[in-house]
């Protein structure tokens, strides 16, 4: 599910340095409270965003994650 919607979907569009966690890459990055592949659909509705990080800057951070 998640190859789908990086590596292989912009591998579609034809896009170069985007996709997958690479160096080099484009780093933009969802974090989420969960693993969405094996909590369940009746836990995706309850899926929290603490941070959203859009070309290596954070566009959206609600305080929740910790750093290490």
């Amino acid at each position: 599910m998640l190859a789908t919607w990086t590596r292989n979907g912009v591998a579609l569009l034809g896009w170069e340095d985007i996709g997958s966690l690479t160096p080099g890459y484009h780093a933009d990055v969802t974090i989420v409270d969960r693993n969405p592949a094996t909590g369940g659909l009746d836990a995706l509705e309850e899926t929290q965003v603490p941070r959203t990080i859009l070309g290596g800057r954070a566009v959206y951070d609600n305080g929740a994650v910790k750093e290490a």
